[in-house]
């Protein structure tokens, strides 16, 4: 397709590729034709050769140069990955008539160069300490191949694992890790040394503390100058107005004046304010104090986002069952409903379609199911007592409240559902989360129950043939409307002496008329359901390994 183009254009078209979509046009092709030396081809469209020039790919000329820069790449990366002494060739295959090349290549690995035994040596002592404290996570082991990513995992492993006990961008020059082969007596079996060492003058670590913490919220980084200042707990807010309290603002900060850094607790407090659904974090500033080496004073600024969120959405859908379907739904956030960032979302959807008749499969009814959600979250547990020292602020816990109600109509008898129930949740941290319910209660109504006889006709004929055995007159004002099936069963139930005096087809048919409303008492029967669920949640996301242990009981 590419070579279907006019090749005089090639040049100017791949320059004109390069500008944006947006100033492609006549003005700027013309101007490149006049660069290009074909002012002749002024004012002409080219849309052919754009579209096949778009579309199509230049054809790959055979450069003998780019495939001993191929070999020797692959070379590299065999010798990066342990295999020191690999070995690639290349052969070209060519085929005149046909104008084509293919290139073979011949990669020899041989054997990998393999860590006969791994040394490190950390001279600060309490880095040691630290180090070795986690040694069994370490990723470089003797007898394992000199693997050049592994090293690098390492690396971040360890650089980690001191910012997270305090040691403030440990490794930030990517120079204080790093590792020694000894090739002098063998290529293929060589120890390994790991130096951590701040610098070549032996400069000790000092562990960083936490200094001064502040919290801005403002619309915008110009407002800072016109916010008020208050504090809590050593944490210091600037506010533009009293839209949120400053006990839901400290709720999700982690850091402590005067604690040990912890690069964790800067990660969970991120995450903490943007799972609050209530802010922007606009800008973010740390970093050690003037004057200090230890000191680390942290700035958030916060932008509140709008007060109201609207969403809207519809599926369409389709199945042997449903036939075509549509579910729409709405859903309206209102955030921070009583100042303490607590946010109530309440949602209206619903699903409607045609399904076969169950008295005649040729024809289809409407079914549908229609739900009312409200759901009101808190950033915090709502319990009667201070729970800081029981449950940590680290733990992120928070309550959420479902209330809800759903009707629901379809081949059978339709129901009214009732919803509602208290959540805790809590995170231990990124892998293991608890969730307690309690109050988690659901009521369900079974609407027009006499419709249980019209799907299910064998009851209907037991229920018809009782009553007219039993009274002629009651199955006439039956017939008439003027009593309900309800009542007249229970007549026949409670009249111990017509049942002791039944005998032959008489009892026979007031066993079967019996079953039908043990049938249809089970069928249509009220259900209440209250229980007490607890979550266990382990997710390993590296591992892709999710466990979840749930204990509840009910009623």
């Amino acid at each position: 397709m590419y070579n279907v183009a006019n090749p005089k254009y090639d040049t100017m078209l791949a320059e004109y590729m390069t500008y944006p979509r947006e100033i492609r046009n006549r003005e700027l092709r013309d101007s490149l034709l006049i660069k290009y030396g074909m002012p002749e081809d002024v004012g002409k469209n080219l849309f052919i050769d754009r579209f096949l020039h778009t579309i199509g790919q230049p054809p790959v000329i055979l450069d003998q140069s780019k495939t001993e820069s191929s070999a020797d790449v692959i070379r590299k990366r065999l010798v990066y990955r342990g295999y020191w002494d690999a070995d690639v060739k290349f052969k070209h295959n060519l085929d005149s008539a046909a104008k084509k090349a293919t290139v073979d290549y011949l990669v020899k690995h041989r054997d990998p160069t393999i860590i006969s035994e791994y040394y490190y040596d950390i001279p600060d002592p309490k880095v040691k300490e630290i180090y070795e404290s986690q040694y069994q996570k370490s990723h470089i082991l003797a007898g394992d191949i000199l693997d050049q990513t592994k090293l690098e995992e390492e690396v971040r492993r360890i650089t980690q694992q001191m910012r997270d006990n305090g040691y403030y961008k440990f490794n930030s020059s990517n120079e204080e890790i790093y590792f020694t082969a000894d090739t002098l007596l063998s290529r293929k079996n060589v120890p390994l040394v790991m130096d951590v060492r701040k610098d070549s003058l032996g400069t000790p670590y000092k562990k960083a503390t936490i200094g001064d913490i502040k919290v801005h919220v403002l619309e915008k980084l110009s407002d800072t100058v016109d916010t008020v200042k208050d504090s809590l707990r050593g944490i210091t807010f600037y506010k533009l107005d009293d839209q949120y309290k400053t006990r839901a603002l400290w709720r999700p900060i982690i850091l402590e004046t005067g604690k040990v850094y912890d690069q964790r607790n800067f990660d969970l407090t991120k995450r903490n304010i943007s799972s609050m659904n209530n802010f922007n974090i606009i800008d973010y500033k740390e970093g050690l104090r003037k004057g200090s080496d230890s000191i680390i004073d942290v700035s958030y600024y916060l932008a509140p986002l709008a007060k109201y969120d609207f969403r809207i959405a519809g599926d369409l859908t389709y199945s042997q069952i449903l036939n075509v379907g549509l579910a729409p739904s709405v859903d309206l956030t209102s955030r921070n409903v009583f100042g303490g960032a607590e946010n109530l979302t309440v949602g209206l959807s619903g699903i409607v379609g045609s399904v076969k008749s169950s008295k005649n499969l040729d024809r289809r009814v409407l079914a549908y199911e229609a739900s009312l959600q409200g759901n009101l979250s808190f950033p915090r547990l709502l319990l009667p007592f201070s729970y800081w020292k029981l449950i940590p602020k680290r733990y992120s816990p928070t309550s959420n409240i479902n209330l809800g109600v759903s009707v629901q109509d379809n081949i059978g008898m339709g129901r009214l559902n009732f919803n509602t129930g208290l959540n805790y949740f809590a995170n231990v941290n990124d892998i293991v989360t608890h969730k307690l319910s309690i109050f988690n209660t659901q009521l369900s109504l079974t609407r027009n129950k006499d419709k249980y006889y019209d799907f299910f006709p064998n009851d209907r004929l037991y229920r018809d043939k009782m009553f007219e055995y039993y009274s002629p007159t009651l199955w006439q004002q039956f017939q008439s409307g003027s009593i309900e099936s309800d009542e007249v069963s229970s007549i026949i139930m409670q009249d111990t002496g017509f049942q002791q005096a039944l005998t032959g087809e008489g009892l026979d048919l007031f066993n079967n008329f019996r079953q039908s409303l043990i049938n249809k008492d089970r069928q249509t029967q009220d259900v209440l359901i209250s229980s007490l669920i607890y979550n266990y949640i382990y997710n390993e996301i590296g591992k892709k390994i999710r466990l979840i242990l749930s204990i509840s009981t009910g009623k």
